[in-house]
């Protein structure tokens, strides 16, 4: 992907904004606030398009784990009643048994969603990319007014004082919309590995009981 003004995509990232390119002029400070206003939208842009598109892989994951939980959770909760209809001379011609088959697929889509966080990922996705599109859409409403302030099209210095804190505060609000997400996704990363851990430590502690049951069961049986 190429680089933009103001937020920067290479492939899966964002790059942070670089300002120092810009040269301040005295002699057109309307262009110099210009271009700062420019490259800051621009980051916004970058962020928005970002969430824009990797939405799209995480919403597909999403749909597709939880309807196949939802199709294999209806066959578990059916099946038990196709083997009883379908009984002839009391054998079912489907093992009821297969419907904890299909109970574990569910619970395992489920839990392959939770792992790579598509569903929450796909909402906090949507969430950020509205909440820096709104910022957005304030900023450049607010730009049309500090415009209109400037005396045959060029502001004093206090005027470009005071856009530059516009620009700046604006770009601190898309950062704090992006450490929010970000964070936001830590927590739930973490979250996410601490229960998968605890399920695999409770599970190998079951599967070692039961194993010390079996061998003990079968000492007693040779005694």
């Amino acid at each position: 992907m190429n680089e933009q003004a103001g937020g920067r995509k290479r492939g899966n990232d964002l790059y942070p904004l670089r300002l120092r390119e810009v040269v301040w002029n005295r002699d057109d400070g309307a262009a110099y606030v210009e271009e700062i206003a420019r490259l800051v939208t621009g980051e916004a842009d970058g962020a928005i398009n970002w969430y824009l598109e990797k939405k799209r892989s995480k919403s597909f994951w999403a749909r597709t784990l939880r309807m196949s939980a939802i199709v294999a959770a209806t066959v578990a909760g059916v099946l038990p009643i196709v083997a009883e209809i379908s009984a002839t001379g009391g054998v079912p011609a489907v093992a009821p048994a297969w419907a904890s088959v299909a109970l574990g697929l569910a619970a395992g889509f489920i839990a392959l969603d939770k792992f790579f966080g598509f569903s929450s990922a796909w909402m906090r996705f949507l969430t950020t990319e509205f909440q820096i599109r709104r910022a957005l859409h304030g900023f450049e409403m607010d730009w049309q007014v500090v415009r209109a302030g400037w005396k045959d099209g060029q502001p004093a210095d206090q005027q470009v004082i005071a856009a530059l804190e516009r620009c700046r505060a604006f770009l601190a609000d898309v950062d704090g919309l992006l450490r929010s997400e970000l964070d936001a996704w830590v927590q739930e990363f973490r979250t996410v590995l601490m229960d998968s851990d605890e399920s695999v430590k409770a599970r190998a502690a079951a599967t070692k009981a039961r194993a010390g049951a079996t061998t003990k069961g079968t000492g007693h049986g040779r005694a």
